[in-house]
């Protein structure tokens, strides 16, 4: 049997978008405390200590995502590209997986140092136009 997850997501999305975005639950004591970054404001509301905790916490998850996603997604595409483990170039070999990173990377790089603002406006405005944009960009003062 299938796993209901397009209704679940549907669901988590009818109460997340109000909760945070409409009524600003969780915002309006960080935008009150005139804090200027989330983790100075975990200190002035709670303590150094807890603090110190999100920021070794913040710093795995920055592990997790810039380290151990790019190289599952490149063993991914190395599967599905069915692509033999070792590839040879020019006289050197090299694991499929770290050329297909690597091809990423430069790839990004690449679009970045020579299209950048016109990029991330043209991306933005696609993201926009298909209604995609994040709850965090609705900004509604209540005062």
């Amino acid at each position: 049997a299938a796993t209901p997850l397009p209704l679940l997501q549907i669901f988590s999305i009818a109460i997340m978008v109000p909760l945070f975005g409409i009524w600003g639950f969780g915002i309006q004591r960080f935008r009150a405390s005139k804090a200027m970054s989330v983790p100075q404001y975990i200190e002035m509301r709670y303590s150094t200590r807890l603090r110190i905790i999100t920021g070794f916490t913040n710093c795995l998850a920055g592990l997790i995502q810039m380290s151990i996603f790019p190289i599952i997604g490149a063993r991914f595409l190395a599967v599905l590209m069915k692509m033999p483990e070792r590839i040879s170039i020019a006289g050197i070999s090299m694991n499929s997986e770290l050329l297909i990173m690597g091809t990423i990377c430069w790839l990004m790089v690449h679009l970045i140092a020579h299209m950048g603002l016109w990029l991330s406006c043209l991306l933005f405005c696609r993201h926009f136009q298909h209604g995609s944009v994040s709850a965090q960009w609705v900004d509604i003062d209540r005062e």
